[in-house]
């Protein structure tokens, strides 16, 4: 059953694998526990990590951590599968069609070099504080994303093979 290196071998490769990506969390978290307890920073501004705990905990115990986590991702489930498939469906049609890429190119080119946090207030403003904003941030990170990538995808294909139909 065994692949012929030794257990200890085989667990000092992993630790040593993931131990760089847990040596930069503990950093980050040892910056943020020395800032919130210097008081450097104040609590209004960022909570420390013993208040982070307390809430969670607390929403372990009154059952309101886990109706809260199914909410957000319900909400991101919903955004990723609408702006996922209008990403990847116009990615396919500008890919293929260079006329409506010459229109719609220079205008996606625009909105997805607009920063995500520019889109934050405008979103606030448009939908308010609800849901509706957090399904637009989410669709529009999404949505540029898949639709580049899918251009991308559909360009690279040789005529060649456009044209085995």
């Amino acid at each position: 059953m065994g692949t012929g290196v030794p257990l200890g071998a085989r667990a000092y490769a992993a630790a040593r694998a993931v131990g760089p990506g847990i040596l930069s969390f503990a950093l980050i978290f040892v910056a943020w526990y020395a800032l919130t307890a210097s008081g450097l920073v104040k609590p209004i501004s960022m909570a420390s990590p013993a208040a982070v705990g307390a809430v969670l905990i607390g929403g372990l115990r009154d059952g309101s951590l886990w109706p809260n986590i199914a909410a957000s991702l319900e909400r991101l489930v919903l955004s990723v599968s609408v702006a996922g498939a209008l990403g990847i469906a116009c990615g396919v049609l500008v890919g293929i069609s260079r006329r409506l890429a010459a229109f719609v190119e220079p205008l996606a080119g625009f909105f997805n070099a607009v920063s995500g946090i520019v889109w934050l207030p405008l979103a606030i403003t448009w939908f308010g504080l609800d849901w509706k904003t957090v399904l637009f941030v989410i669709g529009n990170t999404v949505f540029f994303i898949l639709f580049f990538n899918t251009l991308v995808g559909v360009r690279a294909v040789p005529s060649v093979y456009e044209q085995a139909v």
